[in-house]
This record gives structure tokens, C-alpha cells and sequence, in this order.
């Protein structure tokens, strides 16, 4: 009974793992769409995130994206 319990739990956290991960990359990708079609100094195909990010009027709102991307990816590499 307590492996049938055990089991559970981490299958649950493995869910919650994958449900963040991929709200991260999602946010991070919102981020990024929203933040050069607001920019009017950044491109969709010319610049890069980091040319988002580096300073302006929308900085914040790709700053938010990277950090939703790298709990993304905590997430991703705690639930392997």
C-alpha cells in the first residue's frame, strides 16, 4: 500500500513539474510576441530577445519571459 502511495505522489509531481514547464514556455513566448509587437524599436525577424531586453519602454515585460522560461526549464529538468 505505501508504493501504491508513493507512486501517486510522484506522479502528481510530475504533473505539476510539466504543467509549469509548459506554462513557462508559453508565457515566454507571449512575452516575446507582445514585446516586439509593442516595441517599436524591435522587429519580429531582425532582433533577437535580448535586444528586447536590453532596454526600453517593454524591458519588463521580456525580463518577465526569461524568468517564466527558466523556471520552465527547472521544472522540465526536476520532473526528468
Amino acid at each position: 500500500m505505501a508504493g501504491v502511495i508513493h507512486e501517486l505522489k510522484r506522479d502528481r509531481l510530475g504533473r505539476a513539474l510539466a504543467i509549469v514547464s509548459l506554462a513557462g514556455c508559453a508565457i515566454a513566448l507571449t512575452a516575446d510576441l507582445a514585446g516586439a509587437t509593442l516595441s517599436s524599436r524591435i522587429g519580429m525577424a531582425g532582433d533577437t530577445i535580448s535586444d528586447l531586453a536590453a532596454g526600453g519602454r517593454w524591458d519588463w515585460l521580456m525580463d518577465g519571459g526569461l524568468y517564466a522560461l527558466v523556471a520552465a526549464v527547472l521544472a522540465a529538468a526536476l520532473g526528468l
